[in-house]
């Protein structure tokens, strides 16, 4: 007899496991119901994949510029040219005493000869230049600084104008300075644009919710005739709005995604151009992780929201 109860004890599901299995038959039919009506569960999820990709767009975009800035950063070069005159030796040394300095990667030296040659054979005053007593240039560094900000450089470019020997410095930072100047712009917008997409999914989401509600009055009626909590009448619409939210967040990683396979060669070739090594880059795991569950809370709390406001006025 002991056994027989102790049988029946063991066959009873836990209550944990029950929990799940009343919320797993409620997202199931969840799911059935907006299957059901495929043309406005598509246009809802359509709207919500919009209304998230133009942020995460704009995100990928400055996240892309940041790195462009930054590999940019990391293999920039500068041209130190030295006094008119300066021997060999005294090019050697001042190019040592450079590779002593924190930052510097490497020195290439130029020989005034050599910058001769070259400018002679590019440029248009070559036969000019050749033709004078003096070679009227001066030999030259170029300086490959370690990664780093640009501030870093900077600071960097101003220590070597104060060596000895050096007489002039060239680096072209204007246009790094633009790029992420853009790319700050553009992330400050999109995080501005984020906000204004939450408002608006809210809105959308919950506009939704409450119109399952309509349809589903004189049901909810009969639930609390029988004795059925606000809390049992909003679980199916809560779930309903976060699954919305999720699904238009799938849809718009899937998206994003796809433009950004589709974009990556032309953007490799044009970085060929530039002899760069960068590529376009998505999301990534985690920034599509963020973006579902920010697209799934959003509808949970829409679905929430509208279900306060409007629950207490359904009554039997």
């Amino acid at each position: 007899m002991s056994s027989k109860t102790s049988r029946n004890k063991q066959s009873k599901p836990p209550q944990q496991s029950q929990f799940w299995m009343t919320h797993r038959a409620i997202v199931g039919s969840t799911l059935r119901e907006l299957a059901a009506t495929p043309i406005a569960t598509g246009v809802t999820l359509f709207v919500i994949a919009v209304a998230l990709l133009f942020p995460a767009l704009l995100y990928v975009i400055s996240l892309n510029l940041m790195s462009s800035v930054g590999e940019s950063t990391s293999n920039a070069r500068f041209n130190a040219y030295l006094e008119i005159g300066l021997s060999a030796a005294e090019t050697a040394e001042v190019s040592d005493y450079l590779l002593t300095l924190e930052g510097v990667a490497s020195v290439e030296i130029i020989t005034a000869q050599e910058g001769l040659e070259a400018f002679s054979a590019n440029g248009d005053l070559g036969d000019v230049l050749l033709s004078l007593p003096q070679n009227p240039l001066p030999p030259s560094l170029v300086v490959t600084v370690e990664q780093g900000a640009l501030e870093n450089i900077d600071n960097l470019v101003n220590r070597l104008a104060d060596v000895e020997g050096v007489d002039n410095i060239q680096f072209d930072r204007l246009w790094l300075q633009r790029v992420q100047a853009i790319a700050e712009l553009l992330q400050s917008l999109g995080s501005l644009l984020g906000v204004l997409v939450l408002f608006g999914l809210v809105a959308i989401i919950g506009n939704t919710v409450k119109l399952a509600m309509t349809n589903k009055q004189q049901e909810i009626r009969v639930i609390k005739l029988i004795g059925g909590t606000n809390a049992y009448v909003a679980r199916p619409l809560l779930y309903r709005g976060a699954l919305l939210g999720l699904g238009g967040a799938l849809v718009a990683s899937l998206v994003l995604g796809l433009l950004t396979l589709g974009l990556g060669g032309p953007v490799a070739q044009l970085s060929e151009l530039y002899s760069s090594q960068f590529q376009l880059s998505g999301l990534g795991f985690t920034g599509n992780l963020l973006l579902i569950v920010v697209g799934g809370g959003t509808g949970w709390i829409a679905a929430l929201l509208t279900i306060y406001r409007n629950i207490s006025t359904i009554e039997p």
